[in-house]
């Protein structure tokens, strides 16, 4: 049997081929990675670190932190149908812990219907301005490429 005549199956593999590294203009090594399950956690210390300003210019209003990290919502941003929208995280291992922390979360999710999408991304108040934002963008662009959305 061709590999196209196979069935889909019913909920798409973790694409790892959007996986990558990538260094901020100070020379920080950050991998670049859909979004998991299992980072509910370091979203909410991702949440913790972000400035009222930030979080108005993202939302459009001042969503409380306890908003922000509520499980239930949380959960639907980690487990996501990676046919209908992608969401990469930026990741980078602290230099106080050496644990993995978020440092930006950008997502493209898919219009139903048409081949069009929409992006949003947030950044860390700490690492913006060094070009995260820009490169989260390129590769959102890509990603759309690739799924079949339009360019124009």
């Amino acid at each position: 049997m061709r590999e196209e005549e196979l069935p889909r199956p019913a909920i798409r593999p973790y694409p790892r081929q959007y996986m990558g590294t990538w260094r901020l203009k100070d020379g920080t090594p950050v991998l670049i990675r859909p979004i998991r399950p299992e980072d509910e956690p370091l979203l909410v210390e991702f949440h913790h670190k972000l400035s009222e300003r930030s979080v108005y210019l993202r939302y459009a209003s001042l969503l409380k932190l306890s908003q922000r990290v509520a499980h239930e919502r949380l959960a639907r941003l980690c487990f996501i149908d990676y046919d209908r929208e992608m969401a990469l995280v930026a990741e980078r291992r602290s230099p106080e812990t050496g644990r993995p922390e978020i440092l930006a979360i950008a997502r493209l999710t898919k219009i139903y219907g048409t081949n069009d999408g929409e992006f949003a991304m947030l950044v860390r108040d700490d690492v913006q301005g060094k070009g995260l934002g820009t490169e989260l963008l390129r590769r959102l662009i890509q990603i759309g490429e690739a799924e079949g959305l339009s360019a124009s």
